[in-house]
């Protein structure tokens, strides 16, 4: 935890995912992941945990969480766009463009270890459907 001001996801924590999106299982050459307060947001109100994932030489894939930081803790949380929110982004390095691809729904979010206090270990899993479009 404080980690999501980190220039490199890849250097601040680890990951492993399965995802088909638009019929397109997305295959990982490294995964990373940060967490901390959401910066745009009520400072200590939200916390945000992202998992960052390259599948190309040019292309990431984000699937980040935003949750309230009184529910942030080891447990379930179902994503219900309120207490839990997560959504699925592209990144393109080649055109530096940055797309919200969509929601991610009718699912969980578990967390293993979770605080908030800088240093934590975060670990969890998650499971849901992207809703599109964005």
């Amino acid at each position: 935890f404080g980690t999501l001001a980190a220039p490199d996801p890849f250097v601040t924590g680890s990951g492993v995912y399965n995802a088909t999106i638009n019929n397109n299982t997305l295959v990982s050459l490294r995964t990373g992941a940060k967490s901390g307060f959401e910066p745009n947001q009520p400072p200590g109100t939200r916390v945000q945990v992202q998992l960052v994932s390259q599948t190309s030489a040019t292309d990431y894939w984000v699937f980040a969480f935003n949750v309230q930081a009184d529910w942030f803790g080891p447990g379930s949380l179902g994503l219900d766009f309120n207490v839990a929110i997560g959504y699925a982004a592209h990144f393109d390095s080649v055109t530096q463009e940055f797309t919200m691809v969509g929601y991610i729904s009718q699912g969980t979010l578990t967390f293993a270890q979770a605080a908030s206090i800088d240093g934590a270990p975060v670990s969890g899993t998650f499971s849901g459907v992207v809703i599109e479009p964005f």
